[in-house]
C-alpha cells in the first residue's frame, strides 16, 4: 500500500477519472456524451507536450454512444481515448470502428458480463501496446496500457477498471507490481481509472 501511495504522490502519475453522472431517484443518469467530453477536456487541459487524452466509463458501447463519440472526436483535439466498462467481448471490440483512431489496447471479460477496458489512439500517434493480460482478473483488476513514442520521451497510458465487488487486496497488490514494472520502462505515466473505491 505504501508503494501505491508513493507512486500516486509523484507528479509524473496523473489520475484522470472523468466519469460524470447525476443521481436521480437512486438511478445514475448519464449526461449526453458530447457534454461529458467537453467537461472532461476542460479538466484535462493540454499538457506541456501538447498532448490531450480523455477517459470515460461508457457503461456499454451502444450504437448511439459510438456515433456520438465519433462525431465529437471529429471536431476535438483528443489524441488518446480511454474507455472503461465497454461491455464488449473480444469479437465485438475487434469490429468496433472510430474514424481516424486505432484500437491499440484492450481487455475483455470471458466469464462475467459487462466490464472491460480499451484504448483508442489517433492514427497520427505512434504507440505500442503493453501486454498486461497476466495481471488481469475479471472484476478485481481489468487493465490495458499503451506506450506512446513522443519526440523526446516515452509516455505510458493505462486504463483501469475495478468492480465494486472486486477483491481489493488483489487489486492494490497487483497494481503496485504493474506500476513498478512500467516505471522502469517509461518516462511518464498517465493513469485513467474507475477504481470504485470509497476513501474515508
Amino acid at each position: 500500500m505504501e508503494g501505491i501511495n508513493k507512486e500516486i504522490g509523484k507528479e509524473k502519475l496523473s489520475n484522470c477519472d472523468d466519469q460524470k453522472s447525476y443521481k436521480s431517484q437512486d438511478h445514475l443518469v448519464d449526461l449526453p456524451v458530447p457534454q461529458i467530453m467537453d467537461e472532461c477536456l476542460i479538466n484535462c487541459q493540454l499538457s506541456k507536450r501538447d498532448f490531450n487524452r480523455f477517459h470515460q466509463n461508457i457503461r456499454g458501447f451502444a450504437i448511439n454512444k459510438t456515433d456520438d463519440i465519433a462525431v465529437y472526436l471529429n471536431t476535438s483535439p483528443i489524441q488518446v481515448l480511454c474507455i472503461s466498462e465497454h461491455h464488449l467481448d473480444m469479437n465485438e471490440i475487434e469490429t468496433l470502428r472510430l474514424p481516424n483512431y486505432n484500437l491499440t489496447a484492450k481487455f475483455c471479460r470471458n466469464t462475467f458480463k459487462k466490464g472491460g477496458v480499451c484504448i483508442f489512439t489517433h492514427e497520427t500517434k505512434q504507440c505500442s501496446s503493453i501486454n498486461l493480460n497476466k495481471f488481469c482478473r475479471e472484476k478485481d483488476l481489468e487493465i490495458c496500457a499503451n506506450e506512446l513514442h513522443l519526440q523526446f520521451s516515452k509516455l505510458c497510458i493505462m486504463t483501469i477498471y475495478r468492480s465494486t465487488t472486486g477483491d481489493f487486496q488483489y487489486f492494490i497488490n497487483t497494481l503496485e507490481k504493474i506500476l513498478s514494472r512500467i516505471e522502469n520502462n517509461s518516462n511518464d505515466i498517465i493513469l485513467c481509472n474507475d477504481f470504485n473505491l470509497i476513501i474515508i
